[in-house]
């Protein structure tokens, strides 16, 4: 679905992001903290069951926001980088841009006024939009069937594939994510009761999805930079919680 962003607030949205490397360092450093404050509300209000529902309530809000962020700076990027990408996204969804004159002198690119032009609130909407991306089979298909090679700290271990392939509802978790937000944010009359197994998964989705679109883009657009044996990682929950490590400047 298409709407009319406001170029003020396309500006204020373009100070905020940079190349694809940046885009995913950037989530996972603003994730970081959410998820470590969200285990201590788990620890100090163990016995709290009301206390830890309306932690669970805001922290759903928050992973879904981040995920919408995520893949709306994504989109940004593919849209630069794959011209026939973003001439079909223009040609679907019969979008007219402004003059590039015009865009320019607000310091907006075509890019940018796309990107905020879409809408991605739902896993239907990111689908949607990144299915003429991920060509032939689509964005599902083509995350669940790349063989990217990555380090996993806490396993101790280097893999390859995908990485949510112990879960196989992850689809419907992240359909439901964007579902539970809506519900949250939209209804102040929701009793909703999030089982604890449920925001385990939708937690680890949040943290290793968007970690393994990057590594996935990465490779398609020849951005590597590491080597054979210097693979890169992805972090689990676990190492977000771990205090054993820390990032090397």
């Amino acid at each position: 679905m298409a709407r009319n962003p406001k170029i003020e607030h396309i500006k204020a949205k373009v100070r905020t992001r940079g190349d694809l490397r940046e885009v995913g360092t950037k989530y996972l450093s603003r994730l970081y903290p959410i998820v470590h404050h969200m285990h201590e509300v788990l620890r100090l209000h163990a016995n709290d069951k009301a206390s830890i529902q309306t932690s669970i309530h805001q922290y759903v809000i928050t992973l879904a926001s981040h995920l919408e962020t995520f893949f709306r700076d994504v989109f940004r990027f593919a849209l630069e980088y794959d011209v026939a990408f973003f001439d079909r996204i223009l040609k679907e969804h019969r979008l007219r841009l402004p003059a590039d004159g015009d865009l320019s002198q607000q310091g907006v690119t075509r890019y940018d006024f796309v990107a905020e032009t879409m809408t991605l609130q739902s896993s239907e909407s990111i689908a949607n939009i990144f299915d003429s991306f991920f060509l032939p089979d689509g964005f599902r298909s083509f995350i669940e069937n790349t063989q990217c090679v990555y380090g996993v700290p806490s396993r101790s271990a280097v893999t390859q594939g995908f990485p949510l392939s112990a879960f196989p509802s992850w689809w419907q978790d992240f359909t439901q994510i964007f579902e539970l937000r809506h519900e949250l944010v939209h209804d102040a009359n929701s009793t909703l009761y999030i089982e604890r197994q449920l925001i385990a998964r939708l937690e680890s989705l949040a943290v290793i999805l968007p970690q393994y679109v990057v590594l996935m883009l990465l490779d398609r657009f020849n951005k590597k930079t590491y080597k054979t044996d210097n693979v890169p990682a992805i972090f689990l929950v676990e190492d977000f919680l771990a205090k054993d490590w820390y990032i090397v400047p």
